[in-house]
């Protein structure tokens, strides 16, 4: 088990060492927003192939030999990432990452795998929690802090690089080598990559399709709008605070270090609260969880200071956080056993879906707007969110 919090902890860390600086390397090699919005989207599709498929072949090859293959490609992308020269390197390296992104994916599988009971399973995420925050905390105030150095950005990306190393030789030394392993199938073992990732993304459009609408639809939307807006934040706030308030290095990396405080505190809160708010209508949580980060992505876009921003990235990061569990909590609940699985699949593609969609919208809007105004523009997700809330509560009601 020990093993094993120290895998997710080194996945954490891979994730959220460059997200903070990330913005400002591309801006250093010549990029502009577009280049940035163009390039995130385009890992953020490869990911959304790439996942579904790593999944399957985690079943058939064995689930270490695949999360070590998937190890040692962000090990090897982040040295590209590191040493880029250009552009077309950085996004050589960047699709390269992409392939490492189904790691926490393959962990949380190996938890399923490892321990002996669901009631230990729940006890490791549960445990998981704080060490995560405090990662995401080291995080992000280290890697602010070496990018004001001279080879900074090389020598992030060499620590995430030595991060993926670490962890493959840790998955070899502590993790047995049987984790699930299913009967070879020859007929799909034979299919060729590219062919298994068009056969994924069509049996996720045809899970999309079959959902019924009808049911799950309201929680599906509010989602996604949620996940949207959060995608379109992150994919701008980075070049907004460099170019409007030359907030770079160290003091970038604080406001991830505040985001990162206020989701520990506020799964805190929604644990003390857990009684309170099980009585409560999941859309009045929604909805009021919705309306407090549209006003605070207003906020953002249109704050005369640094100071308000922190005001309103705390608002955001609390409400995100007690929406979020909110969401999986109705989804889970609402959905029958027979479709469970299928509903619970295509709705954690939602995140990815979003991920590829806001930075490559917001890349091409780049183009004509200001960044205070491409900043704003996260309030028309997050406001359609909080329409369908309310809808669905005066509905009820009704």
């Amino acid at each position: 088990m020990k093993a094993l919090f120290f895998l997710v902890a080194l996945d954490v860390f891979c994730v959220f060492m460059p997200l903070p600086i990330f913005s400002t390397y591309i801006k250093s090699l010549g990029g502009s927003p577009f280049t940035q919005g163009m390039v995130n989207s385009c890992a953020a599709f490869v990911s959304l192939l790439n996942n579904p498929i790593v999944g399957s072949l985690s079943d058939t090859k064995g689930r270490r030999a695949i999360l070590v293959r998937c190890l040692l490609v962000g090990g090897l992308a982040n040295l590209i990432l590191a040493s880029a020269p250009s552009i077309l390197i950085m996004f050589v390296g960047k699709i390269m990452a992409a392939f490492a992104s189904p790691v926490n994916i393959l962990l949380r599988a190996t938890v399923t795998d490892v321990m002996k009971s669901d009631q230990e399973t729940k006890l490791f995420f549960q445990k998981l929690l704080p060490l995560t925050g405090l990662v995401m905390l080291l995080s992000a105030g280290i890697s602010g802090y070496i990018s004001e150095l001279k080879y900074g950005f090389t020598v992030i990306f060499l620590c995430v690089s030595i991060a993926y190393a670490i962890s493959a030789g840790t998955v070899l030394a502590q993790l047995p080598n049987d984790l699930i392993i299913k009967p070879n199938n020859k007929k799909t073992s034979d299919i060729p990559y590219l062919r298994k990732s068009i056969t994924e993304l069509q049996n996720a459009i045809m899970n999309l399709k079959n959902i019924d609408w009808e049911n799950y639809g309201d929680i599906f939307a509010t989602k996604a709008a949620s996940e949207v807006s959060l995608a379109w934040l992150t994919t701008n706030i980075g070049l907004f605070l460099l170019n409007e308030f030359g907030i770079q290095g160290r003091r970038t990396g604080y406001f991830f270090m505040i985001s990162s405080v206020f989701i520990i505190l506020s799964g805190i809160l929604k644990m003390k609260l857990k009684d309170r708010l099980a009585k409560m209508n999941d859309h009045y949580i929604i909805m009021t969880c919705s309306l407090i980060m549209t006003v605070a992505f207003l906020g953002t876009s249109l704050a005369p200071s640094v100071y308000v921003i922190g005001l309103c990235m705390i608002a955001i990061s609390m409400s995100k956080s007690f929406v979020d569990v909110t969401f999986t909590e109705a989804i889970t609940t609402r959905a029958n056993e027979k479709d469970r699985g299928k509903i619970i699949s295509a709705f954690e593609t939602l995140p990815l879906i979003a991920q590829f969609i806001a930075p490559f919208f917001s890349g091409i809007f780049s183009l004509a707007f200001r960044q205070r105004l491409l900043l704003g523009l996260t309030t028309i997700p997050a406001s359609v969110g909080v329409f369908i809330s309310y809808k669905q509560i005066k509905t009820k009601n009704d």
